[in-house]
């Protein structure tokens, strides 16, 4: 086992890890471009292994792992199917298990290294960073004019950085559901906390997660059976939740309606890249790019030449 000094260090690094890799974007714009996301794979890495050799591998046959263990698993199987089939070069191969299974060993290691009890300092973290992220969203709107999938506060002002927003925007509803259903934070902390992702969704106009949060709140009532204390703030809810509708249709026109069917029938078909004539929209993820793989895994097999969309 490791002794109390080794464990202490191993979670510091583990904190700064979790800091760099889902921070990495953000952190590289401000470093001036240099990829800091690979010292935090590294320490991942590092903590993984070292926990495998004082722990020994069965640990992660344990009940509460086993389940990301097969999906993990589940991903070297079918890469290394590929890579024999295919004949990949190796470190595409290895840059490509890289990309899918750091985040898992990312969470292997909170895990299998923190405690219960440091729980509540994950949360405060997140807390701090949510914090940090509504000054940079505030001063990137106000101060620099930024807009639409540029505006990502701690991610950056990459277009493809909205992607890691939604996604802190999904975590921060969850955990804050979480949290007042436990009854952990208070009913103003809860409002302050819907507020914002209000705000931010429609400052940024991530407009999916205007459908996500009322299934994420139906889900709540059903698993929870929490409805009185949700019915009692269903007018303040709704009320902030068409401010931010109002306010995403003041700031992008192009949203006005989005709720209804014909709205969402048209966000499932909008290109990804607006501009370019190869864009391809929500609803063709499968269908557009069937043909694109297969082609791709002919020529890697001695067939036809590769079919790139034009």
């Amino acid at each position: 086992m490791l002794n109390i000094h080794e464990n202490a260090v191993d979670k510091y690094l583990l904190f700064g890890a979790i800091i760099i890799c889902s921070f990495s974007e953000g952190l590289k714009q401000l470093l001036f471009g240099l990829p800091v996301v690979h010292l935090g794979n590294l320490i991942c890495i590092y903590l993984f292994a070292k926990v495998l050799v004082v722990r020994s591998p069965k640990i992660l046959l344990r009940k509460d792992i086993l389940p990301f263990s097969i999906w993990a698993a589940g991903y070297i199987i079918i890469g290394g199917i590929g890579f024999v089939v295919y004949r990949y070069a190796p470190l595409q191969f290895l840059w490509g298990v890289r990309t899918y299974l750091r985040m898992f060993l990312l969470l292997f290691d909170c895990i299998l290294i923190l405690e219960k009890s440091e729980i509540k300092l994950l949360c405060r973290m997140f807390d701090i960073v949510i914090v940090m992220h509504v000054v940079l969203t505030l001063i990137q709107f106000f101060v620099f004019g930024i807009r639409w999938d540029f505006l990502n506060g701690i991610f950056g002002t990459a277009v493809g950085d909205s992607s890691s927003l939604h996604a802190i925007l999904l975590i921060d509803t969850c955990l804050s559901l979480y949290r007042f259903y436990c009854r952990t934070i208070s009913v103003k902390i809860f409002m302050a906390h819907f507020i914002w992702l209000v705000l931010n969704s429609a400052m940024s106009e991530i407009r999916g997660w205007f459908y996500e949060i009322i299934v994420l709140v139906f889900v709540y009532i059903l698993v929870s059976h929490d409805y009185k204390r949700i019915l009692k703030l269903l007018p303040a809810l709704a009320g902030v939740y068409l401010v931010g509708i109002i306010l995403m249709g003041v700031l992008y026109p192009y949203t006005w309606n989005f709720l209804r069917v014909a709205g969402f029938v048209r966000i499932m078909n909008e290109s990804h890249k607006p501009m370019a004539t190869d864009g391809i929209g929500r609803s063709q993820q499968l269908s557009a790019m069937t043909a694109p793989i297969l082609e791709y895994a002919k020529e890697k097999s001695g067939g036809r030449q590769a079919y790139y969309p034009s």
